[in-house]
């Protein structure tokens, strides 16, 4: 009878191993910035927002949030990130509106924001992976204290990663900048799949 309970529980636990290595991998073709802390695509260098100064010491820091979306009803997924370093320290806060029956069935849908991966850029990774929208989410995302200096309000867009690993400026309602503050606020961007995004700039 325990060698049997032994022999259940080995395999439970090899399947878990499994399916986590298949997790972490389906989900790698999300994050081609690690690589890099911009891209050139189509003969553009996109470049991302940084919240820390890649050469401190600040420790990393990463913030998930998760919310149960009922697919009749929807839902709203709400973070809320703040970094270790900085004075005043730079925040994220950021809210994703599921409508009604958007999703094929409920779900525990995610967000991550880690402010210490790809030297710091202001980027969110949703899951599952896969996840496709019949009506696109809506995503707002404001981000405070940030260190704008040089940069053009005009060129801040909203990117998504595509299929093959390139950034793609998404739609949105309204992207407002105060530079002076260090505010980016980004209202009614769409989000027809979960992916990568990212507030950049060219």
């Amino acid at each position: 009878m325990k060698t049997a309970q032994v022999f259940k529980s080995l395999i439970f636990l090899a399947l878990t191993v499994v399916a986590l290595g298949v997790l972490f991998n389906g989900c790698s073709g999300d994050n081609p910035v690690a690589m890099s802390t911009a891209q050139v695509v189509n003969g553009k260098t996109i470049k991302f927002i940084p919240l820390v100064d890649s050469g401190s010491n600040s420790l990393a820091k990463v913030t998930t949030a998760q919310k149960w979306i009922s697919r009749s009803s929807g839902g709203t997924l709400h973070l809320h990130h703040i970094a270790y370093s900085g004075s005043p320290r730079p925040e994220v806060v950021v809210d994703l509106r599921v409508p009604a029956w958007a999703v094929d069935y409920s779900k525990n849908i995610w967000v991550t924001f880690d402010d210490a991966d790809n030297v710091g850029e202001a980027d969110l990774v949703f899951g599952p992976h896969g996840t496709q929208f019949s009506s696109p989410a809506l995503l707002t995302m404001e981000c405070k204290n940030l260190n704008l200096s040089g940069i053009n309000p005009n060129d801040i867009k909203f990117y998504y990663v595509n299929e093959n690993g390139q950034w793609v400026e998404q739609p949105s309602h309204e992207i407002f900048v105060d530079v002076n503050s260090g505010l980016i606020r980004v209202v009614g961007a769409q989000i027809p799949h979960f992916s990568r995004y990212a507030i950049g700039y060219e």
